[in-house]
């Protein structure tokens, strides 16, 4: 079975679908806006995967951080009979929202799904959270030993799928703080780096805070070296209120896997596509077929035992 990546155009937020290699598929956060123009991201599940007698299953769904952009609508996707989700995965952290506030609907319902359905909350931790047909999931954070005064993207996930050797890496909007302080010590020594991934799905849409507190500090790269991956995807909307992605992290992205294996959403009507061949003798071809952007990747064997 062909094993893909979706990462849909949610314009200034963040949705993507994993189809891993026994079939079974994952999705990491939902962002469903009210415009009609916007990604129907129910729709796109039901076009674009495949289904037993018209059913669809999530099998698992990993909420990184309940910000508005990682959860709106998710109600949706619960509400729709021909769709099911078999297990939430999600950080402890609850977000504290008044009820003026004109989203307070939108984290009211994610509060109700994962206390009333079968959620799930892991820390992080040197051993997979999930093992099962030659794919694991790890969790590099967060790590529980994080501060009260610590807020939601020092408590977002950071996960890594790594389905049979095709590695992709989910820092999503986690803190500056919490992958240098804590996971690049953790996970990635010299001796044992577990970072390593073929994708890496850039932090916060591609915002400087990847590699910097402030914009006059110089870069830290040590968290992208670790990871070292032939392709980045950038989760943006073009002209959106905060820059994303910043130049000088593009500038970064760029000279570490080559401009063309930057991908960024808001240059696709849909969403990114990255084809995972399990061929490995096979070289990387790109091929368009609109209104989707496919291309393969050809994996590199970890250098640490995983």
């Amino acid at each position: 079975m062909v094993k893909k990546l979706h990462v849909l155009n949610v314009w200034q937020g963040s949705t993507s679908l994993q189809e891993l290699s026994n079939g079974q598929i994952v999705l990491v956060d939902y962002n469903q806006l009210d415009d009609e123009n916007s990604l129907n991201i129910i729709d796109y599940i039901k076009d674009n995967l495949p289904s037993t007698d018209w059913k669809w299953t999530i099998d698992y769904l990993f909420i990184t951080h309940p910000d508005l952009d990682h959860i709106k609508g998710l109600k949706n996707l619960f509400d729709d009979s021909e769709i099911e989700v078999l297990k939430i995965y999600h950080s402890w952290y609850e977000k504290d929202v008044s009820e003026d506030d004109p989203n307070y609907q939108d984290f009211k319902n994610y509060q109700d799904i994962v206390k009333k359905n079968d959620s799930v909350v892991f820390k992080a931790q040197s051993e997979s959270i999930l093992d099962f047909d030659w794919i694991k999931i790890y969790c590099f954070g967060p790590s529980g030993n994080e501060k009260k005064e610590d807020d939601v993207h020092d408590r977002c996930w950071i996960i890594k799928i790594d389905d049979n050797w095709y590695t992709v890496m989910y820092p999503w909007d986690s803190s500056f703080s919490q992958r240098k302080d804590r996971v690049v010590p953790y996970y990635g020594t010299d001796k044992d780096n577990m970072l390593e991934s073929n994708i890496l799905l850039a932090s916060h849409h591609g915002s400087r805070s990847f590699f910097m507190t402030n914009e006059w500090d110089d870069p830290y790269k040590d968290w992208l070296n670790k990871i070292n991956p032939q392709k980045c995807v950038i989760s943006a909307w073009e002209d959106n209120q905060h820059d994303h992605p910043h130049d000088d992290a593009l500038k970064i992205y760029e000279e570490k896997v080559w401009k063309d294996n930057v991908y960024i959403t808001y240059n696709e009507e849909k969403s990114v596509v990255l084809d995972l061949d399990t061929d490995f003798s096979k070289k990387s071809q790109t091929t368009v077929s609109s209104p989707y952007f496919t291309t393969s990747v050809t994996p590199q064997k970890p250098r640490c035992n995983l």
